[in-house]
């Protein structure tokens, strides 16, 4: 029987609503689980197709406040879990252990919830926190309808083109959309959620140095500067790291989970900024981060773990536990900390703590870098051999090779040339960069997020356009330290997705596609 797509109008206003009330809410004593979850597998899928049912994948993090809300509240219904035992084979997946899956469904935060038919196929895709009610309305609707056209799943599709260097006509909507999104009163780009965004404000710093035009040069260095000063709101005062954004435009309002990437990207940001224009302040928050990193998130080994959550426990949430000094903190307990070891977060690591020395020249800093990056030769190499230069994400059975793991591992490299001069390192970036192009090249244009489809599911694998920025840049520079011609090929072959017109159409943060086509392509910049 074929229900009207009305009842998902009426279920998505019901969203709000649970959405608003559960805010005031605390979340719930933990409790058994209520559905038998399931690996990302093609045994999964094979289960789904031999009892006729569909896929339901929960896309979570371990650190996410809104993710064990969800676990708590609307997976633990009785009516929701219920619908999914009846008519779902349900996946969960961790989205710092799975790149690829997380590369494709990011746009939709976490958690993110995607149902699939027994093929594979996507059905409707939905994003954040889902309240049960609406929970039971919407899985009712896509048993009664599991088709896609019914339930508006329409993605845009980019195409890469020829081009491998951005128009006048899109850097100039580009930089014009850049300057209308920053927030004169605030500081920082966007108008509501606040983070310090790493291409934003590395942009700003370029702008800054560049250019005969003082006012110009000084407009930018306000706006990095700036937003550098109201970042310093998302630092933990106590124990130091970076909270991971403010949902609110004047940075005072925290989501309390300190993951890798927001940790390194903002010490490589505040040592740069010291660096350049010798404050103090940014010093300091630089140190502060590093000192998160080092007391908490670093192993025995000289390595780095991934996270630290977002709340103590069920019952003491980050609003409560992070507000508490040092002592009283300890006393209840500590935020649970991710312990596995990948790749790309020590990957950057290691460029963030270069940059540290670089700022610093403090030798403390290059060789716990050093380090770092030998255990990751040792213990990350493929299965190709140490010396192919790819890295596996993590120590599994599955032994799985994403271009970000390669890429961030890559980067490291060459900081480590650039701060010891040591061949060995450029040697290692070089390695790094063939077996990128060798891997993860798509002839249409661009670098996908892994090599071939993990048994045959998501035949197509993405492009992330963060890793296409920084492959371009990265293989730039391989190119100046090196002189060989084929680097710059690597280079404008990520500019070529990157200058697709279904990214500069868009309204996003896009100053990483400017920095890497003024790097890739320096000339037209004279």
């Amino acid at each position: 029987m074929h229900k009207s797509p009305s009842i998902l109008l009426f279920a998505f206003f019901a969203l709000l609503l649970s959405t608003s009330a559960w805010s005031l809410e605390k979340t719930a004593e933990k409790k058994p689980s209520l559905i038998n979850w399931q690996e990302w597998s093609a045994e999964s899928f094979a289960k789904a197709k031999k009892e006729n049912k569909l896929v339901i994948m929960d896309l979570e993090a371990v650190w996410c406040h809104w993710c064990h809300v969800m676990d708590a509240k609307t997976y633990h219904d009785p009516n929701v879990a219920g619908l999914i035992n009846k008519h779902f084979v349900p996946i969960r997946v961790d989205q710092d252990a799975h790149p690829d899956i997380s590369n494709r469904y990011e746009d939709y935060g976490w958690p993110a919830t995607i149902i699939f038919d027994a093929d594979g196929n996507e059905i409707v895709k939905r994003r954040g926190y889902i309240g049960p009610k609406f929970m039971g309305w919407f899985l009712e609707a896509v048993i009664a309808e599991p088709n896609p056209e019914a339930h508006d799943n329409k993605q845009t599709e980019v195409v890469a083109g020829e081009t491998t260097a951005l128009t006048d006509k899109q850097k100039k909507l580009l930089t014009t959309r850049y300057d209308f999104i920053y927030d004169k009163k605030y500081a920082g780009w966007g108008r509501r959620q606040k983070f310090l965004h790493s291409d934003s404000i590395e942009y700003a710093m370029v702008l800054s140095q560049e250019g005969a035009d003082t006012e110009i040069r000084e407009k930018y260095k306000k706006m990095a500067q700036d937003t550098l000063d109201a970042g310093r709101a998302l630092i933990d005062p106590e124990w130091g790291g970076v909270y991971q954004y403010s949902d609110e435009a004047d940075w005072k309002s925290p989501h309390f989970e300190k993951v890798m990437l927001i940790q390194t990207d903002s010490l490589r940001l505040y040592a740069m900024a010291y660096e350049l224009w010798g404050r103090k302040q940014d010093l300091e928050s630089a140190l502060k981060i590093y000192d998160f990193l080092t007391g908490f998130l670093r192993s025995d080994e000289g390595v780095f773990y991934t996270s630290q959550d977002a709340d103590l426990n069920k019952k003491v949430d980050g609003h409560t536990f992070f507000k508490l000094k040092d002592k009283a903190r300890r006393k209840l307990g500590m935020p649970r900390v991710d312990k596995n070891i990948y790749a790309r977060e020590n990957g950057w690591v290691i460029s963030a703590m270069l940059a540290l020395y670089s700022a610093t020249e403090n030798k403390k800093y290059l060789e716990e870098s050093i380090t770092t990056a030998q255990w990751m030769i040792e213990n990350r190499g493929s299965e190709q051999g140490v010396n192919s230069g790819g890295f596996i994400h993590q120590k599994d059975k599955n032994k799985t090779v994403f271009l970000a793991d390669t890429l961030a591992m890559g980067q490291a490299f060459i900081d480590l040339y650039e701060a010891t001069n040591d061949h060995k390192w450029l040697k290692r970036a070089e390695l790094a960069s063939h077996f990128i192009d060798k891997h993860f090249k798509d002839p249409k244009g661009g670098y996908s997020t892994r090599a071939i489809a993990e048994n045959n599911l998501l035949l197509t694998p993405v492009k992330h356009l963060n890793s296409q920025i920084l492959l371009a840049r990265f293989a730039k520079k391989l190119h100046r330290y090196t002189g060989d011609k084929h680097y710059t090929k690597h280079a404008t072959h990520a500019m070529r997705y990157l200058s697709a017109d279904a990214f500069t159409d868009q309204r996003r943060l896009l100053a990483g596609i400017l920095l890497s086509d003024r790097e890739v392509n320096a000339s037209n910049y004279q």
